[in-house]
């Protein structure tokens, strides 16, 4: 399969805009807690079934029962204030770099149907870019969610995303190793703006840190 990026046209891309996919989920007490049902947790695959309600950001959605596959996460790194929106735009020479595993590379770097599918089924961590070198402000969030599409545009990459539940940034800069991010001596791989695929059990490993984002 071809790694090229296909880029789609203008005429399909108000096509795809003027009939989104949309999902919706209900958060619950002080906290916006996001509460769902999640089966067959021990398989890398689960079936999550959300009622119907608000997220924090991403498009607006009907409901949906979400298939995740949890080998796999996404890992979004971004400018600040890029997820204020349904969609933010990822650059095409920051998706997919070197620390993706280069059998996803080949699978998902061209973005053809194929590759888009198995990318919306991984859970995904949004975030901000470190607010200091490899440590970041108390008050800083991630967020777990999903994508919901991603469409190569003359711009770059339109991924369009659902976020679920906030993480504290520095619970990732504590625990690299946990996730599978990089780290040098003077920088680490949440300081730098890029979109990389992670094999490892996302969900699996914020539990081990003490960080619920589903029910079970």
């Amino acid at each position: 399969m071809s790694d090229e990026l296909q880029t789609t046209s203008k005429q399909q891309l108000q096509q795809t805009l003027s009939h989104p996919v949309p999902t919706e989920f209900n958060q619950y007490g002080d906290n916006s807690t996001q509460v769902g049902n999640v089966e067959h947790y021990h398989d890398t695959k689960a079936m999550i079934v959300m009622p119907g309600g608000s997220q924090r950001y991403g498009a607006d959605a009907i409901d949906t029962a979400i298939q995740f596959d949890y080998s796999c996460y996404n890992l979004f790194v971004s400018d600040s204030g890029c997820y204020n929106g349904a969609s933010f735009i990822v650059q095409k020479n920051k998706a997919m770099t070197e620390t993706t595993p280069i059998d996803l590379r080949q699978k998902c770097a061209g973005l053809l149907p194929d590759g888009v599918a198995t990318i919306k089924k991984f859970p995904a961590i949004f975030t901000e870019k470190n607010h200091h070198q490899k440590y970041t402000d108390t008050d800083h969030k991630a967020y777990f969610g999903y994508v919901l599409d991603a469409i190569v545009i003359e711009c770059g990459i339109m991924v369009s995303f659902v976020s679920l539940s906030p993480v504290p940034q520095q619970l990732l800069n504590d625990n690299l190793s946990a996730f599978r991010l990089e780290s040098a001596w003077a920088v680490n791989e949440l300081d730098h703006i890029h979109w990389d695929i992670k094999r490892i059990n996302l969900v699996e490993a914020l539990n081990k840190v003490e960080c619920r984002v589903l029910s079970f």
